[in-house]
């Protein structure tokens, strides 16, 4: 059994020379890019498949 993870979770990646970043934390479930809703940020068929990771970790944390 894999040990509990302790909160906020910081996860980050890279591609060339561009960094992103993530942080879980407990709260409201809400996500936001850069401040804003993700709903602002991308178009339906991209967000679906950028926050699926997302959807499912749920059940993880």
């Amino acid at each position: 059994m894999p040990a509990p993870r302790k909160m906020p979770l910081i996860i980050t990646g890279s591609v060339k020379t561009s960094v992103a970043r993530a942080v879980v934390r407990s709260g409201s479930g809400r996500i936001t890019i850069n401040g804003f809703p993700a709903e602002n940020w991308l178009y339906n068929p991209y967000r679906m498949l950028a926050l699926t990771p997302v959807t499912l970790a749920p059940e993880h944390f």
